[in-house]
């Protein structure tokens, strides 16, 4: 069964499931310096990244973008 992105509204925060298959591990870092991202963390179980972040200051294709540039 693959893993799908899931975005899920809870409260004022947005819980982003990222499948990192598609992304890139290394990049998750950079997410520390980004306004708006509440928190992140990785379950290496599932092979996801989970981002936190408020939807009136930043959208989730900017996250996914954070994690692919070179």
């Amino acid at each position: 069964m693959e893993l799908k992105e899931l975005c899920y509204k809870n409260f004022e925060v947005i819980a982003l499931d990222i499948n990192l298959d598609k992304y890139k591990r290394e990049r998750c870092d950079i997410l520390h310096d980004i306004e708006g991202i509440d928190e992140w963390y990785i379950n290496d179980t599932e092979n996801i990244l989970i981002v936190k972040y408020h939807e009136d200051k930043i959208c989730e294709n900017s996250i996914k973008e954070a994690l692919t540039i070179n």
